[in-house]
């Protein structure tokens, strides 16, 4: 690994109906990549809800309040990754690539791929094939493209399970 290489961060998400699992990434071209954070927001759009946040090497945060939506999580997800004292992302800037789990990508995907407005249609195409999960998913893609400005990336279980 050359002492120059860019440190790419990169947040993975896996959204649910009432949950979001997240993971925060340092990635250097040639590297394995280095966890930094992980967690779970869960109970979204229950009365009260928790986030369990998990930092490498520091004390998990656990923090019991109602997460209305997806977005109310992933916010909460945002304030913690980039608070002055124990954040592990300056800015949301910083974080230069999000990726998706997409349960189902029906005949249209064989491997991961940049989310775009074709890729967001044949996602939801295939949702009658993924009922319970790929709503969810795409509801955790658009609220992560509202909040992050940088590419989105879905990648698909049913391209795992071709190889």
């Amino acid at each position: 690994m050359a002492q120059d290489a860019p440190v790419i961060q990169t947040l993975v998400l896996n959204a649910g109906s009432s949950s979001v699992k997240y993971a925060l990434f340092n990635i250097v071209y040639g590297s394995d990549p280095i966890p930094v954070v992980a967690g779970l927001v869960e109970k979204i759009g229950l009365e009260m809800g928790r986030i369990k946040h998990e930092p490498v090497g520091d004390a998990k945060v656990v923090i019991d309040m109602h997460f209305p939506d997806h977005k109310a999580g992933l916010e909460k997800v945002i304030e913690l990754l980039t608070d002055p004292v124990s954040g592990k992302v300056k800015d949301t800037k910083d974080i230069k690539v999000v990726g998706h789990r997409v349960v189902h990508g029906g005949e249209s995907f064989t491997k991961a791929a940049l989310i775009d407005e074709d890729a967001m249609n044949a996602i939801l195409k295939a949702t009658p094939l993924a009922p319970l999960h790929n709503p969810a998913n795409i509801t955790g893609i658009k609220v992560a493209q509202e909040l992050f400005d940088c590419p989105s990336v879905a990648v698909f279980d049913t391209a795992f399970h071709m190889t």
